[in-house]
């Protein structure tokens, strides 16, 4: 009984659903009616809005902001479905009725003539589209054809242009070995002076062939013979010359010269070759004077010395993981103060290595046990006694930091001292 009852109230609400409709819609037809049935429904929501009924979306809690948000997406995606039904349904219709108004019309204008000329104007809108097809294709062959005439043409300049260089420079070497056979010099041009007309003729023959002929050109310019034993030099270095670059390279690899990246990322690859990175320890000024030192028989430029550097031996820079040294920073910010003030004349800890020690990489002599140097001193200027110099210094201190527990750090700062 109860599933009746349930059943009969699902149908009533149903047919009550279905009359609601059919009177909004005769309302909606209704200009007047409508007009009407808008402005209650305005005040109702007015109503019911003053009440707070109605909440605005910046009101409401995240949750259903969300579902209200959701809710807008789908009428609106209804919507829009909706009028894109619409307008199907009006093209379909818009269409059926043009085709039977031809229909209509073909057979209200049944005219052979008139059938003649259609047929006419097809043809030749058939044969203006064949022409404008075939002249695209020819058009789009020609450009093809262009391209790689142009192409070929740069090809054939570009030999052009090295078999000109290679030309001129045999012929500048073939003018030079002709000027210095021809050159005319002092033993062979004849003392005596010509008594004979014939012997007259022997001697100007005689002096013309010594003499230089003018067609010959000049000996080349200086610019041209640097660049000359330039590309000779470079030569010789990548062809004959692999034992200096090796001697080099281990020069840089060298723990003395450079230090290895301690990073598990500090690698570099070029050319399919993975490197672990390397910093340089000094100047590549300093390190190009030390391998001359070491290889006095070996006589190679600055410029050469840094073009051979290997690509993953790298500068020292600010940027690059390194400990702070506070040894070696602070010696060098006291130098630099006795500096400033003209005390002494060193500017860091490498030049006071050399004055003070033979061998800076000697463990005697930086112990100051070496029998030549363990007496050496800086020699300094005269100074005032009294006079307070200036300097910084990098000094580490721990500072307690406040969180959940308390934890101590370790911050290292400079400090200016007197």
């Amino acid at each position: 009984m109860v599933k009746e009852k349930c059943k009969k109230n699902e149908d009533e609400l149903e047919r009550r659903r279905i009359a609601r409709r059919e009177k909004y819609k005769r309302i909606k037809s209704d200009p007047e009616k409508y007009a009407v049935e808008r402005a209650k429904k305005k005040e109702a929501y007015l109503k019911r809005k003053r009440e707070k009924k109605v909440k605005n979306i910046n009101q409401m809690s995240p949750r259903a902001q969300r579902a209200q948000r959701k809710r807008w997406r789908e009428n609106s995606k209804r919507y829009l479905e909706k009028k894109a039904q619409e307008r199907k349904i009006q093209e379909v219709t818009i269409s059926q009725v043009l085709e039977a108004h031809i229909k209509i019309n073909d057979k209200e204008f049944s005219d052979p003539l008139y059938e003649e000329n259609v047929k006419k104007e097809i043809n030749k809108e058939s044969k203006k589209r064949t022409f404008q097809s075939k002249i695209k294709a020819l058009q789009l062959k020609h450009a093809i054809e262009k391209r790689e005439m142009t192409l070929l043409i740069k090809k054939y300049q570009k030999r052009c242009r090295i078999l000109t260089k290679k030309l001129n420079k045999i012929k500048e070497n073939q003018a030079y070995t002709v000027w210095e056979e021809n050159i005319a010099l002092p033993t062979q041009v004849p003392i005596h002076t010509p008594s004979s007309p014939d012997a007259a003729k022997e001697a100007t023959t005689e002096q013309g062939i010594l003499k230089p002929s003018g067609n010959l050109k000049r000996r080349p310019s200086l610019e041209f013979r640097k660049k000359c034993f330039k590309d000779r030099f470079q030569q010789k270095i990548k062809q004959g010359n692999d034992s200096i670059q090796e001697l080099i390279k281990s020069f840089y690899e060298d723990d003395i010269n450079s230090r290895i990246g301690a990073g598990k990322k500090q690698y570099v690859k070029k050319f399919g070759i993975i490197k672990q990175k390397r910093y340089l320890l000094d100047s590549v000024k300093n390190l190009h004077k030390k391998f001359l030192e070491e290889n006095p028989n070996i006589l190679i430029s600055y410029v050469t010395f840094t073009r051979l550097r290997p690509f993953w031996v790298y500068l020292p820079r600010d940027d690059r993981e390194t400990c702070a040294c506070m040894a070696h920073t602070n010696i060098d910010l006291m130098i630099l103060a006795l500096k400033k003030n003209k005390i002494v004349d060193i500017r860091n800890y490498r030049d006071m290595l050399h004055v003070l020690c033979c061998d800076k990489y000697n463990k005697k002599c930086v112990g100051r046990d070496c029998k030549t140097c363990k007496n050496r001193v800086i020699s300094y200027n005269e100074f005032n006694n009294t006079d307070e110099i200036e300097y910084h210094e990098w000094c580490r201190d721990k500072k307690e930091i406040k969180l959940q527990r308390n934890k101590y750090s370790e911050k290292i700062y400079k400090e200016n001292n007197a």
